[in-house]
């Protein structure tokens, strides 16, 4: 394979060249999934504590609106 020289730069790729780019790409795509489950793992997290948070205030809520019935 002959390379030519183009300002100081390969004008072909080598094969070395060319695995490194496939080996970028794969890790890429590893990365990209780490970053859903991030996301997803955040999301996941924040929903179960509005769920919590939001138990605890309907139960509270329920409470004060049951012993108003039972009041009256």
């Amino acid at each position: 394979m002959h390379q030519k020289r183009v300002d100081g730069k390969m004008n072909e790729k080598t094969p070395q060249s060319k695995h490194k780019v496939l080996l970028g790409r794969r890790g890429q795509k590893g990365a990209t999934m780490i970053e859903y489950s991030l996301v997803a793992a955040i999301m996941v997290t924040g929903l179960i504590t509005g769920v919590y948070l939001l138990r605890q205030n309907m139960s509270q809520t329920f409470s004060k609106v049951g012993s108003a019935v039972n009041t009256q």
